[in-house]
């Protein structure tokens, strides 16, 4: 974050329906990590977060590595191998509590807006320059 190496922090949280979902609680610098790796605490407390479907993995994105506990996407069905336990599979939710870890930022909502009116503008002048090219030479060929 911010050109600083860290983790993103992920949990479960069991509903009172006993369903299990994958939480991210957000983003911690990495010279915390010490503290999460010896952390075992268990919390009850509400949350207030947004649902993410997971997505793919970019062409990019290294593999996750469950051998070394790395994770590079959210790939429900590998962390369910890995955690041995049932959890749902179409979605998890992104925290955006404040935690009891000071130095755990948690995700904020923003709101991505597919605004590509240039790239609209450009196909359809393009789609219309080329129906023009096409509606010459048709006109040419039946002169």
């Amino acid at each position: 974050m911010n050109g600083q190496s860290g983790f993103r922090l992920a949990s479960i949280l069991q509903t009172i329906g006993s369903e299990n979902i994958l939480v991210d609680e957000g983003w911690y610098n990495q010279d915390k990590h010490e503290y999460f790796l010896k952390n075992d605490k268990i919390f009850s407390k509400e949350i207030e977060g947004y649902i993410r479907f997971p997505r793919k993995a970019k062409l990019f994105t290294p593999k996750n590595n469950l051998t070394t506990n790395e994770w590079y996407t959210y790939n429900l069905k590998e962390i369910e191998k890995f955690l041995e336990i049932k959890i749902n599979q179409k979605y998890f939710i992104k925290n955006m509590s404040n935690g009891d870890e000071p130095f755990l930022i948690p995700s904020k909502l923003i709101p991505t807006f597919s605004n590509n009116h240039l790239q609209y503008a450009i196909t359809w002048f393009v789609m219309s320059f080329a129906f023009f090219v096409l509606f010459l030479v048709y006109l040419k060929k039946n002169k």
